[in-house]
């Protein structure tokens, strides 16, 4: 590893990942946030398109009918 011979005290936050200790609990959550955020906005997206394409197919029904 390139970092092993950096001095913790010039950079206390590489001595942090070394141990694992420190920021591996907040880091747990991460993915799983991200992936609900992930299923949420496709799940939006989803469904405006369905949406837009329901409503351009009922647009063309009534033009047809008049």
């Amino acid at each position: 590893m390139a970092f092993a011979n950096v001095s913790p005290n010039r950079f206390p936050l590489l001595q942090d990942m070394r141990s694992g200790a420190a920021g591996n609990e907040r880091m747990e959550w991460i993915p799983i946030v991200l992936m609900g955020f992930k299923i949420v906005v496709l799940a939006v997206a989803m469904f405006f398109a369905i949406k837009w394409h329901h409503d351009q197919d009922k647009k063309k029904r009534e033009e047809r009918g008049q």
